[in-house]
């Protein structure tokens, strides 16, 4: 799920140039919402999930995250990521 998706796409997925080189280390609030259907929700994915994150952003990150059940997605799987708090 969106574990597999950050290995493949890896940090620079969460890495955005347009905003001045913006990159999620340097966030001090993020928050994560997952949506996925009944079928693809797997809670150790969800924590593989939010552990990534955690690993990519810094110790000082308030992090909070949601996951969200929309069965009309079947297959596919929602991950927005919205951070705050940059220093400029």
């Amino acid at each position: 799920m969106f574990h597999t998706c950050l290995e493949y796409f890896g940090d620079s997925s969460l890495v955005h140039p347009p905003l001045y080189n913006l990159n999620i280390r340097d966030a001090r609030n993020i928050l994560v919402s997952i949506t996925c259907s009944e079928k693809r929700f797997d809670k150790c994915e969800v924590n593989s999930a939010i552990d990534s994150i955690h690993k990519m952003a810094n110790d000082k990150s308030n992090i909070i995250y949601g996951v969200m059940k929309d069965n009309s997605l079947e297959n596919t799987v929602n991950v927005a990521v919205i951070a705050s708090g940059y220093d400029t």
